[in-house]
């Protein structure tokens, strides 16, 4: 019971992918993925193509209005961010995606424990934390 790395997962399910590409002409799965974890090297973060293809990532977004939220992450990403920062990061580019005000209701955000490598969600009342601080840092910009 080995464990495996991130990029490993990663490669191996882009194998699977592009191997339908190649062989079948089919784009059976048709998704992009986000693959997050940590493994033996730290905090891993890759994204995928539905032929196959990877990239590492120390900020990405995929989807819908990916493009502005992959805008705001390369202009605001800085190494070293406390995991508050990281989240004000996110829930910001998330803004720039869908060019809406975030509420707890409609975002739902999880996380994995750099400690424990336990996966949990956020809750709403922490959710709610991170959004009155965005609204706080607008209201100051006016």
């Amino acid at each position: 019971d080995e464990k495996i790395s991130i990029k490993s997962l990663t490669k191996t399910i882009c194998d699977l992918e592009q191997y339908y590409t190649q062989h079948a002409f089919a784009r059976p799965f048709g998704v992009a993925l986000l693959i997050a974890g940590f493994d033996d090297t730290g905090p891993q973060l890759y994204s995928t193509g539905a032929s196959g293809s990877y990239w590492g990532w120390k900020a990405t977004s995929i989807g819908s209005g990916s493009e502005n939220a992959q805008e705001y992450l390369q202009k605001n990403y800085k190494k070293d961010l406390t995991l508050e920062e990281a989240w004000i990061l996110g829930f910001k580019a998330l803004e720039a995606a869908t060019k809406e005000t975030l509420t707890v209701e409609t975002v739902e955000a999880a996380q994995i424990d750099a400690k424990t490598k336990m996966f949990r969600e956020l809750t709403q009342d922490e959710i709610k934390k991170y959004l009155k601080q965005i609204q706080k840092e607008k209201e100051s910009e006016e």
